[in-house]
């Protein structure tokens, strides 16, 4: 709504930014435009999320089993 008011592109919601980037898709491909692009990178951050939290899982439930064995 922000954006929409003053004609802005914070967080780059309303158009794909100008810059040359790997991380960026390029306007011409499915993924470049709007609002697709803001779809795969919701999926990438939930990605690297879980990765991120999956070492810890794995403690957390070694540490519950051994907790149930004394």
């Amino acid at each position: 709504m922000f954006n929409v008011i003053a004609g802005s592109n914070y967080m780059y919601l309303m158009q794909t930014p100008i810059a040359d980037n790997p991380l960026i898709p390029s306007d011409n491909s499915f993924f470049g435009q709007w609002p697709y692009y803001i779809l795969i990178f919701e999926l990438a951050v939930l990605g690297h999320a879980i990765l991120i939290n999956i070492p810890f899982m794995i403690k957390n439930k070694i540490n519950k089993q051994r907790n149930l064995i004394s």
